[in-house]
């Protein structure tokens, strides 16, 4: 098996094993995938010659393997640091997925960058990333859920597990028992006042402006730059599984701007919270207007994923947890893994990969040729379809 940087003739066989591997889809081909691959993975504003995605090739040289490198420039105290994130890792499913699976991620784990990151891992790839000397950030792993509205989500959760049930029947009854329900756990709920701060959308040039500074109290974070951040603001807009992107800055009447946060969802349903960002003194603040916020506009639950700056906030807000996936890091610096495992980081987040449509948007799937009867004009269906 060759191992190989990624080039732009490679994208529709890449985006023909995405489909088998993420979305279960044998055949098909996808335009509109094949575009994104091509934006987020060789047009991303932090391409850097040495740290390319890469591909593994058969000895036929059928694309059999990939894995996504993301740049991400970053900081250790003073010192510039250049860092990779680990996007996609796929394996043909034909093939001996741990070991080829091992090599592939063994060609990442010895690039160029000074520190290696992963905040999505399966179980499969945190068990590998391990074995090849790289260290997990075990509260980065976590994802939090806080209920709002308990009998709009009971009725969500059935919903998505059973697609089929009759829940309409219970609709005229949701909103009386959640009324109910915050009335009772109204001191729980801990919703702030909303006249100490004000909760607003946020435009793109206020988020660009604030961000860089929220993050800039942790010994390892990112280094952002005006264009980076446009960049990841509009990709992440482009993401509707979830619903439409929320952006809003938290503003105290007294110190200004003191965080901010993104979420995804539509009204009666979660809030899938991509980021929280904030001043160190302000965090919990800003979780109340997190809170606040989504139950103002009709969301039944938060849930997301704990950033080492969110966990004390969420853990005072009664916020419950599990282990969702793993969130990962690798150096030969210990110095700089010590700070990733230690809580002394930024990691996640926009800094990961929550950001992109591959996880869990759908991408369209082009039509086929309609069939004809010319027996060449079939022949040459059938090429074309092995070509995809």
């Amino acid at each position: 098996m060759l191992i190989r940087e990624l080039k732009s003739e490679d994208l529709p066989g890449v985006a023909a094993l995405f489909l088998r591997v993420f979305r279960n889809r044998q055949a098909g081909r996808s335009q509109s995938l094949i575009n994104y691959l091509r934006e987020i993975y060789l047009c991303h504003p932090w391409s850097h010659p040495a740290l390319p995605s890469r591909v593994a090739l058969s000895d036929a040289g059928e694309i059999v393997g990939f894995v996504g490198v993301l740049p991400l420039r970053m900081r250790f105290g003073d010192e510039p640091v250049l860092g990779a994130v680990c996007g996609a890792l796929m394996v043909d499913p034909r093939l001996s997925g741990g070991i080829a699976g091992a090599q592939i991620l063994r060609s990442f784990m010895n690039g160029s960058q000074v520190v290696s990151l992963s905040d999505n891992a399966t179980i499969m790839s945190r068990n590998m990333w391990l074995r090849l000397r790289g260290s997990e950030a075990p509260l980065c792993g976590l994802e939090f859920r806080r209920v709002l509205r308990p009998a709009t989500d009971l009725s969500n959760r059935i919903q998505r597990r059973k697609p089929k049930a009759p829940l309409w029947l219970a609709r005229p009854f949701l909103d009386p028992l959640d009324r109910f329900a915050a009335r009772y756990q109204a001191k729980k709920l801990l919703l702030p006042d909303p006249g100490e701060f004000e909760v607003a959308d946020a435009s793109e040039d206020e988020l660009v402006k604030l961000i860089p500074g929220f993050a800039a109290g942790r010994l390892l974070r990112p280094e952002w730059d005006e264009v980076m951040l446009r960049w990841l603001l509009q990709r992440a807009a482009e993401k509707h599984s979830h619903g439409p992107l929320q952006r809003k800055i938290v503003v105290s009447p007294k110190r200004g701007p003191v965080g901010c946060f993104l979420y995804y969802g539509l009204p009666g349903h979660r809030a899938e919270v991509l980021d929280i960002l904030a001043f160190d003194h302000s965090m919990e603040r800003v979780v109340d207007a997190l809170m606040f916020d989504s139950y103002r506009n009709g969301f039944s639950s938060v849930e997301g994923r704990v950033k080492y700056e969110t966990f004390a906030a969420l853990n005072s807000r009664g916020f419950a947890y599990h282990y969702g996936s793993a969130s990962l890091i690798s150096s030969s610096r210990s110095d700089i893994v010590a700070a990733g495992v230690s809580g002394n980081a930024s990691l996640g987040g926009l800094a990961g990969e929550g950001w992109s449509r591959l996880f869990d948007d759908d991408f369209e799937i082009d039509a086929m040729p309609d069939p004809v009867d010319s027996a060449d004009a079939v022949g040459a269906g059938r090429n074309a379809t092995v070509a995809q």
